[in-house]
């Protein structure tokens, strides 16, 4: 029983650790740079339009992130390297990411989104011992 109650502090820390992280990173993303505008509304790179990806667009980034991330499965799969799949699957995503102009919030919520998949990933193997 004691072993169990452990284990839930470690993943209650765990969580509570990344929950500060991410607030510390939204704290700080709050801050008025010298032009006076917050860190987290400022670009991130230097394309000019704002305007949603339209369908096929779209529809191009994914197929390409598909293709690129199965021969990148594949690969890692069948004994090669997993930093030469990586250089095959990054530049797809991206590509997707800088196709349009985007701002601090979506850098966040990648960062974000990273937190909470690490977390899980983390989370899961303790359960299983808890189980």
């Amino acid at each position: 029983m004691a072993s169990r109650l452990v284990l839930l502090g470690i993943i209650i820390g765990m969580w509570v650790i990344f929950a500060l992280i991410l607030w510390g990173l939204w704290a700080f993303s709050q801050k008025l740079n010298a032009n006076g505008q917050k860190i987290i509304d400022e670009p991130v790179n230097d394309a000019t339009r704002t305007e949603p990806l339209t369908r096929g667009e779209l529809a191009v980034y994914v197929i390409c992130i598909g293709i690129f991330g199965y021969i990148a499965f594949d690969s890692i799969h069948s004994g090669g390297s997993p930093i030469l799949a990586k250089m095959v699957a990054f530049p797809p995503i991206l590509a997707l990411f800088n196709a349009r102009r985007r701002t601090g919030r979506s850098l966040f919520f990648l960062v974000a989104m990273f937190t909470v998949a690490l977390g899980i990933l983390l989370t899961i193997p303790l359960l299983g011992d808890m189980l």
